[in-house]
């Protein structure tokens, strides 16, 4: 073995032993804990259920899980996102100030995508009547979730203000005011209304 040899068998040796002993003396960096504000927690949890949702429904049009499981568990799920948006709305009534703009949108978005979720569950409910009888629960549980849904809305939407006085007509104000007297252009005599021709200048009207 010529020195050249060794001195590069040691120094390949220094590099694999560097790259191994890296974690250990490297510093290691705690990565930032996001803090939450209740409100964005139950925006998470509502979140959450919805893909448990979905989830539970596409393991059911695959064959994974009985529809026994599927009536037992949707219903549990649909009304925990119920009481989710209910109070998520009391805490925005609570703070005492409407969402802005960018926060309508994206609640109105999040509850028509419930809306949607429903809607497609009841078509494919009634699709399937003949393979599968629904029970009773299941669609108490959509009907539910629907008027928590309105309910939140009505909440939402600012109350609207009544209709403006309505201000006198043109009509009516003609009526009002009292006739003006008719005058000549030419002379300035006064006329009847039925005159044709000036009884001074004799212009014609």
């Amino acid at each position: 073995m010529t020195i050249g040899s060794f001195f590069l068998g040691v120094a390949l040796l220094l590099i694999v032993a560097l790259f191994i002993s890296r974690p250990l003396w490297q510093p290691h960096t705690v990565p930032p804990v996001l803090e939450l504000t209740p409100r964005q927690a139950l925006e998470v949890q509502k979140d959450v259920i919805l893909d448990q949702i979905r989830a539970l429904d596409f393991d059911l049009e695959t064959g994974k899980i009985p529809a026994a499981i599927h009536e037992q568990q949707r219903p549990r799920l649909v009304a925990e996102a119920s009481e989710l948006l209910k109070q998520i709305d009391a805490l925005d009534q609570a703070a005492g100030h409407p969402a802005g703009a960018a926060d309508q949108y994206q609640l109105a978005h999040r509850d028509d995508e419930i809306e949607r979720a429903i809607a497609l569950m009841r078509e494919k409910r009634a699709a399937g009547e003949g393979a599968m009888v629904a029970t009773a629960a299941r669609p108490a549980v959509d009907d539910d979730i629907e008027q928590a849904i309105a309910q939140v809305r009505a909440a939402r939407r600012p109350e609207k203000p009544g209709p403006p006085a309505t201000a006198p007509t043109a009509t009516a104000a003609v009526v009002a005011q009292p006739t003006m007297a008719r005058f000549c252009p030419q002379c300035g005599q006064p006329r009847e209304s039925q005159d044709k021709f000036c009884a001074y200048c004799g212009r014609s009207f």
